[in-house]
């Protein structure tokens, strides 16, 4: 009696099919692994709210700012606070529970309070998070063109304190080198031109100050 034999033949395209759905399914995992152990911090922030058993806080309305680690790596956290929209500037907390800095493990959390008097939580324009790494995590508050024009006011505010500074310096320069050579005198209007743009100032001779009139940037 003869044993039957089967023969099973392969081609060369299911074998490059089967490679590349299981090199697919690898890329895959490996993908979902490192987003699920990857750093993750969420920042949730309550207004007007009360403390009880406390007598710091008796009476007040506090705002409560509460910083989770939702990830699987452990987050040392260093700082917390607020940018507020220009010209308005940055703030932190202090009183953090527990105290800064703070290691946060899977699932941890820390709360932040503060009695905001004299901040106006509608002119703040993101919640910000620091940790030891120097990674910055946001809670954006403000819209996004509110955002853009603070940024816009803020650059023009520096450029204006440097040109500021840059003509001071300057004129102490000059002032400084003309020192026992008999008075310096000055046009009551002059243009001084710096690095970022030109100032137009003032030197009033019999008082002997200067008065920053306008920028020209």
């Amino acid at each position: 009696m003869s044993v039957p034999t089967f023969h099973v033949s392969i081609s060369g395209n299911v074998v490059a099919l089967y490679a590349a759905v299981l090199s697919t399914i690898t890329a895959a995992v490996q993908i979902m692994n490192f987003l699920r152990d990857r750093r993750e911090i969420k920042i949730s922030v309550s207004h007007r709210m009360k403390m009880y058993g406390d007598p710091r806080y008796e009476n007040k309305l506090l705002t409560m700012v509460r910083v989770s680690n939702t990830g699987r790596r452990p987050v040392t956290i260093l700082s917390i606070g607020a940018s507020q929209l220009a010209p308005l500037d940055s703030f932190v907390l202090m009183d953090t529970r527990p105290a800064l800095p703070c290691e946060l493990t899977e699932g941890k959390y820390f709360n932040a309070i503060a009695e905001l008097v004299d901040i106006d939580t509608s002119k703040i324009a993101r919640w910000e998070v620091g940790d030891a790494a120097g990674n910055l995590y946001q809670l954006p508050v403000a819209s996004w063109w509110e955002r853009f024009q603070s940024r816009r006011r803020r650059k023009r505010i520096w450029r204006e304190e440097a040109a500021r500074k840059a003509v001071e310096g300057k004129l102490k320069a000059a002032l400084g080198s003309n020192r026992g050579s008999g008075p310096l005198m000055f046009a009551a209007r002059m243009v001084l031109p710096v690095t970022v743009g030109s100032v137009i100032c003032e030197f009033d001779v019999p008082r002997s100050h200067l008065t920053f009139i306008t920028f020209r940037l």
